[in-house]
C-alpha cells in the first residue's frame, strides 16, 4: 500500500470484548470524535469465533461462548 500502515497489527493486540447482549452496537469508542458511524453486530451466544467490527476492528464474543471456550481449553 502506498501508506504503510501497522494498524490491523496493533487493534490485534487487543483482546476481543466480552458482550452480555446477543446485538451489540460499536462506534470505535468512547471518543466520539475519533469513531465511525455506528456498526449493529449480532454475536453468537455458542459460537467462541469474535466477530469484528468493519469499520474499527475491534472484536466482540458473548460471555456464554467465552465462558464455554474456556472450559474446553482445560479438560
Amino acid at each position: 500500500s502506498k501508506w504503510p500502515s501497522d494498524a490491523m497489527e496493533l487493534i490485534e493486540q487487543v483482546p476481543p470484548l466480552v458482550v452480555e447482549r446477543e446485538v451489540i452496537a460499536c462506534n470505535g469508542g468512547p471518543n466520539v470524535a475519533m469513531g465511525h458511524p455506528i456498526e449493529y453486530i449480532r454475536v453468537d451466544t455458542a459460537d467462541p469465533a469474535p466477530r469484528v467490527c468493519k469499520y474499527c476492528g475491534l472484536r466482540y464474543i458473548h460471555r456464554h461462548a467465552a465462558t464455554a471456550e474456556a472450559g474446553s481449553e482445560h479438560p
